[in-house]
């Protein structure tokens, strides 16, 4: 009997997911196509990260596979489409690029959707919504993995249907001012044109890397005020001189990640940019 026929049903169906979307991933790439936030690459970025989330969740492939696999599709098929060797650097960079940063947003998004008890009888209305919808607003987990974690449950819905309650939940919460990240970027601070003003634009290496190891903290706020270091158990934001952290726009959510110093490390929930050419960490 083979690893595959030993394996559960639902571990032998994230095994299909990811072949098959390792296989398009590659393709797609090679093709000029980028995981992003809108069209195409929109579509690719979302069947990357249902493949890897289908690795983590059912597979325990906690560790970095994605892009291996995605090297193997380009193993295997170079030979009837030379395209894909010729690519095949550039193919594992990106992937590898964008597995690191959904990475960190599934482990604190997956545990924050567990705290919620979330399963097959939990009524499908405003509340549950609600609650999601804090998920995405606060913690940065994103919508698409929000919805596979539904279904996982056995809680389905029709895609338009599952979007538009989610939009009314969110505008709801923004509305009743509880989420305070979401004040702060529809209302940008004069704090943040003077942080501009005094140090410049920070620079962006997200499409490099999800990790440096010589960038500097240059100005810290708690709310619009600019403080000198956060206590432990305190939230905050947290400017770098040059980041990996990409804030996403038209309604995606913003990198999460760690930052690590000497003497202390904090977690990123989210990644935003309140003024033209300024990352924020929160």
């Amino acid at each position: 009997m083979s690893v595959y026929e030993g394996l559960t049903d639902s571990q032998q169906f994230a095994c299909r997911v990811i072949a098959d979307h390792a296989r398009s991933t590659a393709f797609a790439i090679a093709d000029g196509i980028l995981p992003g936030n809108e069209g195409r690459n929109y579509v690719l970025r979302k069947i990357m990260r249902r493949a890897i989330y289908h690795g983590r969740e059912h597979l325990g492939l906690n560790e970095l596979f994605f892009y291996k696999v995605c090297d193997f599709v380009v193993g295997k098929m170079s030979g009837a489409y030379p395209e894909l060797e010729t690519q095949r650097d550039f193919i594992g960079k990106m992937v590898r690029v964008e597995e690191e940063r959904f990475g960190n947003t599934v482990t604190v998004g997956l545990g924050k959707l567990n705290e919620l008890g979330i399963s097959a009888s939990t009524p499908k209305d405003d509340d549950l919504f609600l609650s999601i919808g804090k998920l995405y607003d606060t913690f940065g987990t994103p919508r698409d993995l929000i919805r596979v974690y539904l279904e996982e449950k056995g809680l389905e819905f029709e895609e338009d249907d599952f979007n538009d309650r989610f939009d009314t939940a969110l505008q709801e919460l923004q509305s009743q001012g509880d989420i305070g990240k979401t004040e702060r970027k529809s209302q940008p601070s004069p704090i943040y044109a003077e942080i501009l003003e005094k140090v410049g634009t920070n620079k962006f290496h997200g499409y490099d890397t999800t990790h440096l190891t010589d960038a500097k903290v240059i100005a810290i706020l708690d709310g619009d005020t600019q403080i000198d270091s956060l206590d432990t158990g305190s939230q905050g934001s947290v400017v770098l001189d040059q980041t990996p952290f990409y804030a996403e726009a038209g309604g995606q959510v913003g990198d999460v990640g760690k930052l690590i110093g000497t003497d202390a490390s904090a977690t990123v929930a989210d990644t935003y940019s309140p003024v033209r050419g300024l990352l924020f960490t929160r």
